[in-house]
């Protein structure tokens, strides 16, 4: 258990954390890593869902062609600048199937 004054550092440092945000303008022309890249899709899928099913599945476009029409048709030109674009698809409802898939993966 956290004595209450680191408890309240810690608090704190969440809230500044929280606090700090960037909406990104411009992408760096350097690639990503493969090691990079699998630590961030990591962190995504260790990320909390609505009761863990994770709703979603991710699509990650390296293809400098796709990206740049992705850009062009969602108007953020910008994307096609990084060297990975991960795309979250969102599905439209849960259905009993895909609750017992998940329950399976248990």
């Amino acid at each position: 258990m956290l004595r209450p004054f680191l408890y309240k550092q810690k608090k704190l440092e969440l809230l500044d954390t929280l606090r700090w945000r960037y909406a990104t303008k411009r992408y760096s022309s350097n690639k990503v890593s493969p090691e990079k890249l699998e630590r961030i899709l990591t962190s995504i899928s260790l990320s909390a869902s609505s009761s863990g099913i994770q709703p979603y599945r991710l699509v990650v476009v390296e293809n400098a062609d796709l990206r740049r029409r992705l850009g062009d048709d969602s108007f953020n030109p910008q994307i096609s600048e990084a060297s990975h674009l991960i795309v979250f698809a969102a599905f439209d409802s849960i259905s009993e199937a895909s609750v017992d898939a998940y329950i399976e993966l248990i």
